[in-house]
C-alpha cells in the first residue's frame, strides 16, 4: 500500500533493512552521516509555495522563500 501511494505522488520508494535504516538514522544523529537534501525538481508544483518556489536550507530544514 505504501509503494502506491509514494508512485501515486512521485515520491520515491526505498525499501531497506529495518537494521539499516536505524544505522543510518543514529548516524545522521551523531554526526556522522548528513540527510541528503531534497531535490526541488522532484516536488510537485501545486504544492510549492509560490510561482518560483522554496528553497530548503540545509543547515536545519527551514523553508526560505525565494523572493
Amino acid at each position: 500500500m505504501l509503494r502506491e501511494i509514494c508512485d501515486k505522488y512521485g515520491v520515491p520508494y526505498i525499501k531497506e533493512n529495518v537494521f539499516i535504516r536505524t544505522k543510518k538514522t543514529v548516524d545522521i544523529m551523531v554526526g556522522n552521516a548528513s540527510m541528503m537534501d531534497f531535490p526541488t525538481e522532484l516536488e510537485p508544483t501545486k504544492d510549492k509555495a509560490g510561482p518560483a518556489g522554496v528553497t530548503w536550507k540545509s543547515s536545519n530544514g527551514a523553508i526560505e522563500d525565494d523572493e
